[in-house]
């Protein structure tokens, strides 16, 4: 449980330092917040609308995937995935590029934007996939 709250505190504190960057205002980093708690509540719980009828993640294939290419910690991903999908269900502009970029120079060593390249679309890619994955386990109601 310990462990469980340290990650969930530490996946938190990435929403808030994406959203800070993307100058998004408070009630949408709350949206992205409250999607990402939701999320994780439904993901973990079996029987829940993460799961199919026989008891396999929502997903899990094209997430597993989508985390063998992504060059950042899977929780960074989910995190931009539930910052991009608050920006599009509050209505704040935000384009999939910033959202990106922003979470690779937050979430790598890097300092200098990602360029567009084969590490760009992976990345790209996988917060697609998770937002997909997000929308799913929550039965599209966001």
């Amino acid at each position: 449980a310990k462990d469980s709250a340290a990650r969930t505190r530490r996946a938190c504190t990435f929403v808030r330092q994406l959203a800070h960057d993307l100058e998004m205002p408070p009630t949408t980093t709350c949206a992205a917040l409250a999607i990402l708690h939701a999320y994780k509540a439904e993901r973990d719980r079996p029987g829940g609308s993460g799961f199919d009828t026989e008891g396999k993640q929502l997903g899990a294939a094209s997430s597993a995937r989508e985390k063998e290419k992504s060059p950042l910690e899977w929780y960074k991903v989910e995190c931009a995935a539930a910052v991009l999908l608050a920006c599009k269900s509050g209505e704040v502009a935000r384009k999939v590029r910033d959202v990106v970029n922003v979470t690779h120079l937050r979430g790598s060593s890097s300092s200098q934007p990602i360029q567009v390249t084969a590490e760009f679309w992976d990345l790209r890619d996988a917060v697609v996939a998770a937002e997909q994955d997000l929308l799913r386990a929550l039965g599209f109601g966001v």
